[in-house]
C-alpha cells in the first residue's frame, strides 16, 4: 500500500511540477569534408557521425568525422536551439572507434 502511494504522489508531482523532471542530451560537433572539392563545413546536432547522415544524406564525396561534443541539459522539446559548448569545459575531442555495441 505504501509503494501505492508514494507512486501517486510522484505521478502527481510531475503534473504539478513538472520543471522538476528535467531531460538531457549529447550536442555534437561533426565535420563534413568534400574529397572532390577539398571544402569542408562543421556542424552542431543532436545527432552523432552514424546518425546524422541518414536524416541529412552526404554526397557520395563527402565523409564526416566527428570533432567534439558536450552535455545539454534541460528540456528540449517544442524546437529550442541546441545549448553552446559550456565555457571552461574542457572535453577531449572524439576519436574514431571501432563498434561500439
Amino acid at each position: 500500500m505504501r509503494i501505492g502511494m508514494l507512486v501517486i504522489v510522484l505521478t502527481i508531482a510531475v503534473f504539478v511540477f513538472p520543471d522538476l523532471v528535467l531531460g538531457g542530451y549529447r550536442a555534437y560537433k561533426l565535420k563534413i569534408t568534400n574529397s572532390t572539392s577539398g571544402e569542408s563545413r562543421t556542424v552542431v546536432s543532436i545527432l552523432d557521425s552514424r546518425q546524422y547522415p541518414t536524416y541529412h544524406p552526404l554526397q557520395a564525396s563527402e565523409t564526416i568525422q566527428p570533432v567534439d561534443s558536450w552535455m545539454c541539459h534541460g528540456n528540449m522539446s517544442h524546437f529550442h536551439p541546441i545549448c553552446s559548448k559550456p565555457a571552461g569545459a574542457s572535453i577531449a575531442p572524439l576519436q574514431k572507434t571501432g563498434n561500439p555495441l
